[in-house]
């Protein structure tokens, strides 16, 4: 079976177009697990790539590479993506709900109006990401990287911040928060900007 024959076969079986990249042409065949359902594209390099609108549902991303990809209006639901790179990736209005992506690196990614409620961002780096207008409710960003993040008028009822590092240039005015997420953050998300009435609340819940 030639490379197109391959590709005119798998894109008959998964709802999905495939990037113009040599590493992904070069393990095409393999990025397909037996089930001929799940795309495994673990440790595969796709940096720059053009996903524009995919559906990358259920896939296994897993340490692959897609700095700088764009991921506009993707489906990356339920995607296994612990060590993924999107480093400056756009996923401006990418559905990324259910995902685990435990020590992510989401440096100056675009992730405005992103659906990520809930995910799970354990230890990822999200410093200077845009998450303006994004939906985390409910969502774990534990221990996560947070200098220069911008949360403005994203909703981020019931998200647990434990353990998350913040700075003067973190921006959390968000548009939506309840007291689970005033128990869950830290003392240092009071270096961020916040609303008057969750930076109240907050001081309240620590005894400041």
């Amino acid at each position: 079976m030639d490379e197109e024959e391959l590709k005119r076969k798998l894109r008959m079986e998964l709802p999905i177009k495939f990037a113009e990249s040599k590493e992904l042409k070069k393990n095409l065949e393999a990025a397909l697990r037996e089930d001929k359902k799940t795309l495994d594209l673990k440790n595969v390099d796709l940096s720059g790539a053009n996903f524009k609108g995919y559906n990358l549902q259920k896939a296994i991303l897993t340490n692959a590479n897609l700095s700088g990809a764009d991921l506009t209006n993707a489906k990356i639901m339920w995607a296994d993506s612990h060590f993924v790179n999107f480093k400056n990736a756009i996923l401006i209005d990418a559905d990324l709900r259910f995902s685990k992506m435990w020590y992510a690196n989401l440096e100056g990614a675009k992730l405005k109006r992103a659906r990520m409620d809930p995910i799970e961002l354990y230890a990822a780096n999200l410093k200077f990401a845009d998450l303006e207008e994004a939906t985390l409710t409910g969502s774990g960003l534990m221990s996560t990287s947070l200098e220069g993040a911008n949360f403005r008028e994203a909703d981020i009822t019931g998200v647990n911040f434990l353990g998350a590092s913040f700075d003067e240039k973190t921006d959390l005015t968000c548009r939506a928060f309840d007291d689970v997420t005033v128990k869950h953050l830290p003392r240092d998300a009071l270096k961020a900007k916040m609303p008057p009435e969750l930076k109240a609340k907050l001081e309240r819940f620590l005894g400041i």
